[in-house]
């Protein structure tokens, strides 16, 4: 298909389904206490990911720790950091090196006494794009990818909805 526009130059419009593919990895591994070594391994499986062709790459859910979600302890806010932190930077050090998105989620310390479970999306660049509450994000996401995949969502998140392709 091709087009005129108005200044007269021609532009071809070539999208193969091809073209349109984007490969996703998705890191699920075992959680332990220590957080910098739950952060090596997942930057493993990252590169091990982006080996197999992973242009967009996600961690867990707060990988940086045991899950603590089902409980609130006052204990585990010491295991909240600032973004942009060492965690993210580390995940920013490899988005750029490896030239791959990351989704990051983290227990992020806002403000004192403020605090969130949080994705950040990290560019091929090593830019933060994005840094929000997990919920909020995954509800735009599932907005705007509603004409392109096949996924149902639910859960902890409190978003229950199928979206299908158009």
């Amino acid at each position: 298909h091709c087009e005129t526009p108005k200044t007269g130059a021609r532009v071809a419009e070539s999208v193969t389904e091809e073209s349109r593919l984007v490969k996703v990895g998705v890191v699920q591994m075992r959680m332990h206490e220590d957080v910098g070594t739950n952060v090596k391994r997942c930057i493993d499986f990252i590169h091990r990911a982006a080996d197999q062709g992973a242009q967009i790459v996600s961690t867990p859910e707060l990988f940086g720790s045991l899950y603590f979600c089902q409980k609130e302890d006052a204990a585990y806010f010491d295991l909240a950091e600032a973004i942009p932190g060492p965690t993210t930077e580390a995940l920013t050090k490899v988005a750029k090196e490896r030239g791959i998105t990351i989704i990051g989620s983290l227990f992020e310390k806002r403000a004192p006494g403020l605090f969130h479970n949080t994705a950040v999306v990290l560019d091929e660049q090593g830019r933060m794009r994005s840094s929000e509450g997990l919920s909020a994000w995954l509800r735009r996401a599932a907005r705007r990818a509603a004409h392109e995949v096949d996924f149902v969502v639910g859960g902890p998140w409190g978003l229950d909805e199928a979206v299908r392709r158009r």
